[in-house]
C-alpha cells in the first residue's frame, strides 16, 4: 500500500501540472498561470479547474475570465461535471469559491448549492475529512523526502506539489468510497522511518503557514470558507447561512458553546512562502 501512492517520478508529477524543476520561485506564479491557460487551451476549462484545484492558493482570476467567457448552458454543464467529482477539502473550497463568483448575488441556483456545500463544510463529517487529508499531507511530506522527490526544489514548488499530490491521493480515495476514518488510521504512521525534518528540511520550508504541521481542521476551514466567500457575508448571505459559519467557530456541545481551540493561533507568525506569488488561503479572513 505504502508504494501504491507514489508519482513515477518528479517530471512526471510536474508535467501534470506544466511546471519543471526549473522553476524559481520568483517565477512560480507565471509558470503556474501558464500552466492553466495551457491546460484550459488543449483540455477545456473544466480539466484545468479540476487539475489545480488541489493547491491552497486561488485560483488565478484569468481563469474565471475564461469561464464568464462561456455561455450559459456551458457554465452549467461545467457545475454539473464539477459535482460529480469527488473532491478533497481544498478542492471543495475552491468549488464554493467558483460558485459564489457565478452567483454574484444573484441568489439563484449557484447561490442554492452554494449553501448547501457551505453546510456541509460546517459539519463535523466534513472535519473528520479535513483530518484525513491532514495525514495524508504529512505521509507525502515524509514520502517525497524519502523518495528523493523535490529534496533539492525550491520550497514553494515543494510546498506547491506536496498539496497538488495529496489532492490527488485524496479524492481518488474518495472516488473508491473509502472512509475517512480509514484514511486517518491508515497514514497514521508515515511509513519511512524517521521524520526528514531532523536532517534536511528547510526552516522556510518548516515554518511556513501552509506546511501540514500547522494544518488544524477547523482553522484551516475557516480560512478557506472566508476566501471562498469572500467580501460578500456580511451584506449577502442570510442569517442561516451565517449561522453555519458561527457552528464552526462557536461548536455547541452539551447544551453550551465556546470558541474552537483550534481557531487561537496568530498565522501571521508563520512564513508564508507561496504568497510571493498569492495569497494563502491560510491568511484570508472574514468577520461573520
Amino acid at each position: 500500500m505504502a508504494q501504491h501512492p507514489r508519482p513515477p517520478s518528479e517530471d512526471s508529477l510536474l508535467r501534470h501540472y506544466r511546471l519543471s524543476l526549473g522553476n524559481r520561485a520568483d517565477n512560480f506564479r507565471g509558470a503556474l498561470l501558464a500552466g492553466i491557460v495551457e491546460i484550459s487551451d488543449a483540455n477545456g476549462i473544466t480539466e484545468a479547474f479540476i487539475r489545480y484545484a488541489g493547491f491552497p492558493i486561488p485560483i488565478p482570476v484569468e481563469l474565471y475570465g475564461r469561464l464568464m467567457d462561456l455561455s450559459r448552458d456551458d457554465q452549467y454543464t461545467l457545475i454539473r461535471i464539477l459535482l460529480r467529482v469527488a473532491g478533497s477539502p481544498v478542492s471543495n473550497i475552491h468549488f464554493l469559491r467558483l460558485l459564489v463568483y457565478l452567483d454574484a448575488g444573484k441568489k439563484g441556483t449557484y447561490r442554492r448549492l452554494a449553501t448547501r456545500l457551505l453546510r456541509y463544510l460546517t459539519s463535523e463529517n466534513a472535519k473528520e475529512e479535513c483530518i484525513a487529508f491532514r495525514r495524508i499531507l504529512i505521509w507525502v511530506d515524509n514520502a517525497f523526502a524519502a523518495w528523493g522527490h523535490f529534496g533539492l526544489s525550491p520550497a514553494p514548488l515543494r510546498l506547491a506539489m506536496m498539496w497538488a499530490h495529496t489532492h490527488r491521493i485524496y479524492s481518488t480515495m474518495k472516488h473508491l468510497g473509502i472512509p475517512p476514518e480509514w484514511i486517518i488510521g491508515r497514514f497514521e504512521h508515515e511509513d519511512f522511518g524517521l521524520s526528514h525534518h531532523l536532517f534536511g528540511s528547510p526552516s522556510e520550508y518548516r515554518h511556513d503557514v501552509v506546511h501540514p504541521n500547522r494544518i488544524i481542521a477547523d482553522a484551516f476551514m475557516l480560512d478557506g470558507l472566508c476566501y471562498a466567500i469572500g467580501s460578500s457575508f456580511e451584506s449577502d448571505w442570510t442569517e442561516l447561512e451565517r449561522q453555519a459559519l458561527l457552528n464552526l467557530i462557536y461548536p455547541v456541545s452539551q447544551d453550551t458553546s465556546k470558541a474552537s481551540v483550534g481557531l487561537l493561533r496568530d498565522t501571521s507568525l508563520a512564513s508564508n512562502i507561496l504568497d510571493r506569488s498569492f495569497n494563502v488561503i491560510g491568511r484570508f479572513s472574514c468577520n461573520p
